[in-house]
């Protein structure tokens, strides 16, 4: 879990600053978010009573990261919250599915993964992240926003998740 841990704040700092270098402008949309895989992917291969040791040290890099994007402070918190839940539902409902680990072998593992990690997770976190942006009054808020942030995140999740969560059970 410490090891885990580790790669989760490292991981997710360094996706951040890839995700802001592909971030829209003006906005604060970023075509390819990485972070929010890197903790969904983290909390599927850690036994659920260390999630929140791995959601803590993804923290620290999450605020690196936001600060120095010139990002306030209750937007910097509030996307936190959005990133977070998006991981933990993912997480909750895939291994609330699944008896065992995430495999990447069978129909049912793959089709589980695709509705709630990467589509039901992202859907939902895309509401609060737009309601987030409306009350902080950070950018835009309309459709085209969340559709950007919605696929964004699909998009990491079909890419990232799968290679880690492989690697993590032995083997790719």
């Amino acid at each position: 879990t410490a090891l885990i841990a580790g790669l989760v704040c490292a991981g997710y700092y360094l996706t951040a600053k890839i995700g802001f270098a592909f971030a829209l402008q003006p906005g604060s949309v970023s075509i390819l978010w990485l972070p929010n895989s890197i903790l969904l992917a983290a909390l599927l291969i850690t036994p659920r009573r260390f999630w929140w040791i791995v959601i803590l040290s993804a923290f620290p890099a999450h605020l690196a990261a936001e600060f120095q994007s010139g990002v306030p402070t209750a937007m910097v918190l509030s996307w936190f919250v959005s990133n977070s839940l998006q991981a933990v539902v993912g997480a909750l409902i895939i291994c609330g599915l699944l008896d065992g680990q995430l495999l990447f072998d069978s129909f049912k593992h793959l089709a589980v993964f695709l509705a709630f990690g990467a589509f039901f997770a992202p859907f939902l976190s895309s509401f609060l992240d737009i309601a987030f942006l409306k009350l902080n009054r950070w950018g835009p808020t309309s459709w085209e926003i969340w559709r950007a942030r919605f696929l964004s995140n699909v998009l990491a999740t079909l890419t990232l998740v799968p290679v880690i969560v492989t690697w993590a059970d032995g083997g790719l």
